[in-house]
């Protein structure tokens, strides 16, 4: 099942996963259980008394878990900038360093920067928020033209999960973006399952 490989995965080589929208008892409470069961470093992006006091009211530990503060942090940001810069060239905004303080945009240069492996949102920010954070500060895959999304769904019968794409980012896909969609979406899959996708494997709706 998909399920253990990951975990057997994550077992093998822990990521640092960071978590932007922090203020979230789920989100500390997942923290927490990947801290302890060794499956991840996450890291929480906040204030870190505003995030204590959080914790606090809702009965939630955070022993052992890293909190980064973007405004506390200026030494960080202005690497971020200087890489931001690097890679957009005269498309990089100049409030970038103010830019930075914002939790989405701080983790995806994480990410960017190779501080974090993983980013992990939307529990409280909006999908076009994560989306637009991604874009402005990792970019698309080289090779790949068309940002797109897909589930991977575990079906109730026994067979490995099935692939849905793209269900919500781009809703009315050309040809052309239906095609990158479709070899994105077999590459993740096939990712997760060491094969490549067979028919019926990925679905892809437009």
């Amino acid at each position: 099942m998909i399920i253990e490989r990951c975990r057997e995965l994550a077992l093998r080589a822990p990521a640092r996963v960071v978590f932007p929208d922090a203020l979230d008892q789920r989100v500390l409470k997942a923290a927490q259980y990947l801290h302890q069961q060794g499956l991840a470093t996450p890291i929480l992006v906040a204030n870190p008394f505003e995030l204590r006091q959080f914790a606090l009211s809702h009965g939630v530990a955070m022993d052992g878990l890293q909190v980064i503060d973007p405004h506390g942090n200026l030494a960080m940001r202005e690497e971020f900038a200087l890489r931001w810069l690097a890679r957009a060239g005269e498309k990089t905004p100049p409030d970038a360093l103010e830019k930075l303080t914002d939790p989405l945009m701080f983790a995806a240069a994480m990410v960017s920067g190779g501080t974090a492996d993983v980013c992990i949102a939307g529990n409280l920010s909006s999908t076009a928020n994560v989306l637009r954070a991604g874009l402005r500060i990792i970019g698309l895959q080289p090779g790949c033209k068309t940002l797109s999304s897909i589930f991977l769904m575990l079906p109730q019968y026994s067979g490995p999960a099935l692939g849905f794409a793209d269900c919500s980012v781009v809703p009315q896909p050309t040809a052309a973006q239906l095609a990158d969609i479709v070899l994105a979406s077999a590459e993740t899959w096939a990712g997760h399952h060491r094969r490549r996708a067979a028919r019926g494997d990925v679905v892809v709706f437009q």
